[in-house]
């Protein structure tokens, strides 16, 4: 489960984290610890504590979609399972680039479980289909209901904006392609190789394109088990909605913990719905850095330059940095117990 590039990305994720924390401290000549401290302390507890629900939320309703869908291929996993796989891909994705490590870290929970590979393929699959598609539909019903708040951000912000909810347009329709056009895929993608081969860039094209028909192989059987259940689409849909609805209320909670008032904690809400679509425009582990500079530009126009640094620490640290922390430690004692079922030679859970 952990390898050398696993250790050496997380160390370079640490270093971007703490590197960003930096950037955004110094973006204010102001800036005060013992303030941020003070801030903190004084926030209300009967709006803090459904940020952090809201926060933990985020692996919760991602664990239930997993299930869902795991469940209607005739696997039926408890929710603690299900908090196990999710926590895991929420913490791998955030120290892998364009979150690539989440997935095989939800995989090798789910294969430990005794789930088979198909099954496994399949879940994986069509939950990243949904993240995606909840993603889209949320960040497009925001942008088309509060576009003027986007408008009177920094042209930077927009154009980030603008590039992430592109990239996220292009993954469902190559998503939708993959799963009803798969040979057409293989033909396009067939020519790039044999492309590549002439050019001598790829030396064994064959080995490609094994991979290549393995790959459309496991879109198949996912367009195959959407066709034969159409209900569990719209479960996964909504539950990834909902995964992405919790992320969007810990500014709106964080702002009313402050007292900051239901208006500007509801434009709070928004602008980190345009950063969850902005901060998919670079491939770096957690979006960290873009994020965190979106996020700020948000605040900035918002409650001015002092004030917006301290904000933008408190809702980062809890929506992202407590949300992998949190994550993290799920996973640790899932592998824990783990082990020590398996010394007892006890099945797991």
């Amino acid at each position: 489960m952990i390898d050398k590039k696993k250790i050496v990305w997380a160390i370079i994720s640490f270093c971007i984290a703490v590197g960003s924390i930096f950037l955004v401290i110094n973006q204010s000549k102001t800036f005060k610890a013992e303030v941020l401290i003070s801030s903190m302390l004084a926030m209300d507890l009967k709006w803090l504590i459904p940020a952090v629900a809201s926060m933990l939320g985020f692996i919760w309703f991602e664990g239930l979609a997993i299930i869902r869908i795991a469940k209607a291929l005739g696997v039926n996993r408890e929710l603690k399972n299900g908090m196990v796989y999710s926590a895991a891909d929420v913490c791998f994705s955030a120290i892998t680039p364009s979150a690539s490590g989440g997935q095989p870290a939800s995989a090798y929970f789910m294969m430990k479980d005794g789930m088979k590979g198909s099954a496994i393929a399949i879940t994986l699959l069509l939950n990243l289909i949904m993240y995606s598609a909840a993603l889209l539909s949320v960040g497009g019903l925001t942008f088309l209901l509060f576009h003027k708040i986007l408008f009177q951000l920094s042209m930077k912000f927009k154009i980030l904006f603008l590039i992430g909810f592109g990239i996220i347009c292009v993954l469902t329709f190559v998503f939708y392609m993959l799963l009803h056009k798969d040979k057409l895929i293989y033909r396009i993608c067939n020519t790039f190789i044999c492309f590549f081969e002439k050019l001598n860039i790829i030396k064994d094209g064959n080995t490609k394109r094994e991979k290549l028909k393995c790959s459309l192989k496991q879109y198949r059987e996912c367009a195959k088990f959407i066709a034969e259940d159409k209900s569990v689409l719209l479960h996964s849909y909504l539950l990834n909605v909902l995964q992405r609805l919790s992320q969007l209320c810990v500014p709106f909670f964080i702002f009313m913990a402050c007292g900051k008032g239901s208006f500007m904690a509801l434009r709070a809400m928004v602008i980190q719905c345009f950063v969850a679509v902005g901060s998919n425009s670079v491939p770096i582990p957690g979006a960290m850095g873009v994020a965190d500079y979106m996020m700020l530009d948000g605040f900035t126009n918002l409650l001015g330059n002092a004030e917006a640094v301290n904000m933008e620490l408190i809702c980062r640290g809890i929506t992202f940095y407590g949300c992998v922390i949190a994550g993290g430690v799920i996973t640790m004692a899932g592998y824990i117990l783990r082990m020590k079922r398996q010394r007892k030679n006890q099945p797991f859970f």
